[in-house]
């Protein structure tokens, strides 16, 4: 029998005999009083065990506290711990998919959005007299780097990429994506572009970046030129997936050494002519810019004005 059943079982007794007292007194009062010191007694000693028992219950509602004060400190350092976990993890992400140098984002931040916006763009109805919704693949090179960090030093160098890339955000818009690239390259990826924007963002970076006074720590700024090469996807309105993403990126990349080949300073654009909707059939796949110039599917624009300038 358990420690708490004693107790009920004495308290029980002491209860009905003192019930049956006070039903029934005893005759003489030596016999009341007898009665009355031994029921005193009893309860006496049932007060000293309920008040050990409370004592008892007391010690483990302490106990329990202290036990459950623990437990929340613990969940509060655990939580603060988690927070600073996820903040961390934060953090390389965004270092995993940021260049450091200047802040841009890397190819691999590029690879991880670029299918979404391949979906987006494909799943977007066009109008029947429009390319729709495009992306503009821009890619820029500042012309001879190499010259500068060989004759200015690396850290020279590392002033004029971030001097760059800052002329590069004032001339792009909030919904646009900023890549390096690598090296002295870069990309631009612009949303809901049309189809002359290209020409004019180019012309826009070729003149912005030209005349630019770069400080690199010297007594005198310095100067440098870009070339630039852009296309957009979908390539071609009426056959929207007959080139995916990849190969248009690879257009704007043939653009822009066709833009170096042609003396740098310069933009190239691939576009492709007006939608004409009575074609049938996709154009035949093409192994570069040269044939397809060749076709009648491509127009070449460029800052060069004379595209007979212009040398793939």
């Amino acid at each position: 029998m358990k420690f708490n059943d004693n107790i009920f079982n004495s308290e029980l007794a002491t209860q009905r005999r003192a019930e049956a007292v006070i039903a029934n007194p005893p005759d003489t009062f030596d016999t009341l009083l007898k009665e009355y010191i031994a029921l005193t007694g009893q309860y006496a000693k049932l007060l000293k065990q309920a008040i050990k028992l409370t004592s008892v219950g007391d010690g483990a509602q302490r106990k329990l506290m202290r036990i459950r004060n623990d437990l929340q400190e613990r969940n509060i350092r655990i939580q603060a711990q988690k927070a600073k976990l996820e903040q961390l993890n934060q953090k390389l992400e965004n270092a995993s998919v940021t260049d450091p140098l200047t802040g841009l984002h890397n190819r691999r931040y590029f690879l991880s959005f670029i299918e979404g916006e391949f979906k987006t763009i494909l799943t977007t109805p066009a109008p029947e007299i429009d390319f729709g919704p495009s992306l503009l693949f821009l890619l820029i090179d500042i012309d001879h780097f190499k010259v500068i960090n060989d004759t200015w030093g690396h850290a020279s160098g590392d002033k004029v990429l971030v001097q760059f890339c800052d002329l590069i955000r004032n001339a792009s818009r909030k919904i646009d994506t900023l890549v390096r690239w690598g090296g002295e390259e870069f990309l631009m990826v612009c949303r809901e572009a049309d189809r002359g924007y290209g020409a004019t963002l180019a012309e826009r970076l070729r003149q912005g970046v030209a005349d630019h006074r770069f400080d690199i720590g010297t007594d005198e700024p310095i100067t440098c030129t870009c070339s630039i090469g852009f296309a957009y996807f979908p390539f071609i309105a009426s056959f929207p997936t007959h080139m995916g993403w990849s190969q248009v990126l690879d257009l704007a990349d043939q653009a822009l050494y066709a833009a170096k080949n042609s003396g740098r300073n310069a933009w190239v654009g691939v576009n492709t002519v007006e939608p004409d909707h009575t074609r049938q059939n996709p154009p035949p796949s093409f192994h570069g810019l040269r044939e397809l110039v060749a076709s009648d599917w491509v127009a070449l624009s460029s800052s060069l004005g004379d595209l007979n300038d212009v040398r793939l």
